[in-house]
């Protein structure tokens, strides 16, 4: 057999045809073999330009005619396969029918082979990143630009399908990475690599192996509604989380009037980016004050109404539903009881006046639907034995909310509006669900609820009051 071999245009090699008439795209060439044996070219368009064909004789006394087998490699471009054929013009005991196996052939010494990366980009949700639930994912980010590291020429957008790069190449163990640039404002949540279609794992890299497959995938989290605190201390006592975008220069805590950004302390866990390896330690405030800690847990309804004499020492509301402010009080400061759930007038804002200091006791929920303010030198506060609920449509409260009772699972819910909450004072509750989502256009610039700590309140607070420090808090564990 005669070794057959793509040779590059204007090469060298021993094997390449030197019949001056291989100069077209036909097979060329002598027209008579010697015993056996048939050498010829054949043009190929791309990279490796001729291609050797090679037929023998399949021999044996009992053939009737010169029976031949022919093994030609082609090119598709960049490089040759293979393609085995019988020639069936003589009898059949004779024919050899060799299977084909169009695998790549590459010459000897030629250190440049070939294969195939394959990616698709997909949102995902935090709560399961995992390679085997993305991989599986058809949730393509359509507009997200794929490019890859060696360059390989070629940059592709993310529509509703796998992205293909065929004919790359590679050593055989040449490492490509992956880059991907999403349309508009979502954080990398995970990327994960398949080799030869096997299992996909945590990469954003991979060996491309000759002849081979490397599938990526890449999850984008988008940028969702997120929290800030000013001025005042922040604690959990289970998980602080606010995912912080990345295109604004911002803190989860800011300074407020007292000049510093308070202390974010919690118990388990924290987490202010979206960046799945990343849990935004620098993102806390500028001070970086973050602290690990874990507070006594306190009704503080229990501990306010024994403090405040409640409900004897109040006034007691008959009629708490669509309730306007009450103005039935003589007294500083006016203390309000309510015996079972609460909800403020859908129409009528409340105005707390400069020269008022009102407290609520509720003992059940509360629902609060029209705005609350505090005039300078006035104080206001609703301390509820359940959870206080924000209609999604309201953007402004002033005073103190304090949500507590003695199974440790009241709730201040800020409401899942598509406007931004601004609390102005401080809250303290069990539990928090801060649902506010100003959708794609704010969330990438603007925090769904805005927790400001009003120092004045500290002054104006009935004395009774005066012993409890006010942070924002989440006081269950």
């Amino acid at each position: 057999m005669v070794y057959i071999r793509c040779v590059p245009l204007g090469g060298g090699e021993s094997e390449k045809c030197s019949d001056p008439t291989c100069n077209t795209s036909s097979i060329c060439g002598p027209t008579l073999a010697p015993t056996g044996i048939f050498i010829g070219c054949q043009y190929c368009p791309g990279t490796y330009s001729w291609t050797k064909v090679a037929q023998w004789d399949c021999g044996g006394s009992s053939c009737g005619c010169n029976e031949r087998r022919t093994i030609a490699y082609y090119c598709n471009g960049t490089h040759c396969y293979d393609n085995c054929q019988a020639d069936t013009s003589c009898t059949a005991e004779c024919v050899v029918t060799p299977t084909p196996t169009n695998t790549p052939y590459y010459p000897p010494g030629d250190t440049t082979y070939y294969g195939i990366l394959q990616a698709k980009v997909v949102t995902a949700s935090a709560s399961d990143l995992s390679c085997s639930t993305i991989a599986a994912s058809t949730d393509y980010l359509s507009g997200t630009l794929v490019t890859f590291s060696p360059d390989i020429g070629e940059a592709k957008l993310v529509t509703d399908s796998i992205l293909s790069w065929v004919n790359v190449e590679t050593s055989g163990s040449t490492v490509y990475g992956i880059s991907s640039t999403p349309p508009g404002q979502y954080e990398l949540g995970n990327i994960c690599v398949s080799t030869n279609g096997g299992t996909y794992t945590q990469a954003s890299a991979g060996t491309l192996l000759a002849s081979g497959t490397l599938d990526f995938v890449v999850a984008y989290l988008p940028q969702s509604g997120w929290v800030q605190a000013v001025g005042g201390n922040a604690y959990a006592a289970s998980s602080i989380i606010s995912s912080i975008p990345s295109t604004v220069s911002t803190y989860f805590a800011l300074a407020g009037a007292m000049g510093d950004a308070g202390i974010v302390s919690y118990g388990s866990t924290y987490d202010f980016s979206l960046d799945y390896a990343d849990f935004g330690e620098t993102l806390v405030s500028a001070k970086k004050w973050l602290v690990q800690q874990v507070n006594t847990t306190t009704n503080y309804y229990e501990h306010f109404a024994r403090q405040m004499d409640v409900p004897s020492n109040a006034t007691v509301i008959e009629t708490p539903t669509n309730l306007e402010k009450p103005t039935t009080c003589t007294t500083a400061p006016c203390v309000y009881y309510v015996d079972g759930d609460m909800t403020t007038s859908t129409t009528t804002p409340w105005a707390i006046e400069s020269s008022e200091q009102t407290v609520v006791f509720v003992n059940g929920n509360v629902t609060i639907n029209d705005t609350i303010t505090v005039a300078s030198g006035g104080f206001f506060a609703i301390i509820a034995n359940g959870n206080i609920t924000v209609d999604p449509t309201i953007t402004t409260l002033h005073g103190i909310y304090i949500a507590s009772n003695a199974t440790g699972n009241a709730q201040f819910n800020s409401g899942a509006g598509l406007t931004q909450l601004v609390v102005t004072g401080s809250v303290i509750a069990d539990n928090f669900s801060l649902q506010r989502d100003l959708g794609g256009a704010l969330n990438p610039t603007t925090p769904g609820e805005v927790f400001t700590f009003d120092p004045q309140l500290l002054f104006t607070m009935p004395d009774t009051m005066k012993e409890t420090p006010y942070v924002w808090q989440e006081v269950a564990p």
